[in-house]
């Protein structure tokens, strides 16, 4: 390859046998203008509609906010019953929370019947 790049210096040089004329370019950009066909802008009209979220979002807002707003209320109203009922209940029911409570942590402890038995009898 570098054989051939010395043999096309030697023959033709390093001068560029491409030549523009003179002032060529400075006037190009106007020429081609002058050349294009003179047009009138066209106007489009384009109509956008709004989405339907668009539209409905304030609804939407407001559904949310009555939900939410509904479930606290329904949290806050179910406790107070709660609470009421389970200060109008007799002993017997609160023995009954209490055995609840016992049954959860046993449970836990994964002990059975026998096992308690076994523990307040005494045996081990």
């Amino acid at each position: 390859m570098k054989q051939d790049e010395k043999f096309i210096k030697q023959q033709f040089g390093k001068d560029n046998p491409f030549k523009v004329p003179q002032g060529y370019f400075e006037g190009l950009s106007a020429e081609l203008m002058n050349k294009l066909p003179q047009q009138e802008p066209k106007t489009v009209k384009v109509t956008m509609t709004p989405r339907f979220t668009t539209k409905a979002r304030p609804y939407l807002y407001a559904a949310a906010f009555a939900g939410i707003a509904v479930f606290t209320a329904s949290l806050f109203f179910n406790r107070s019953t709660q609470d009421d009922v389970r200060m109008a209940y007799s002993g017997e029911q609160t023995t009954q929370h209490a055995s609840s409570y016992e049954q959860q942590v046993d449970d836990y402890l994964m002990l059975d019947n026998e096992d308690i038995y076994a523990y307040v009898a005494g045996y081990k």
